[in-house]
């Protein structure tokens, strides 16, 4: 699994750097567990950092 270049947004705020996606295109989720991590994604894109 090579996720070096999409990782999660959650460590894009923990590092402090920012996602290198400038045309934000919804891919439809490879499997289920693509469709898990993005709806944890989502969730976690809306709420505030909880550490």
């Amino acid at each position: 699994m090579s996720n070096e270049r999409n990782l999660h947004p959650v460590w894009y705020r923990h590092f402090g750097i920012q996602p290198v996606q400038p045309t934000r295109k919804p891919v439809p989720p490879r499997n289920a567990a693509d469709a898990l991590i993005r709806a944890v994604q989502a969730l976690a894109a809306k709420q505030p950092t909880t550490r």
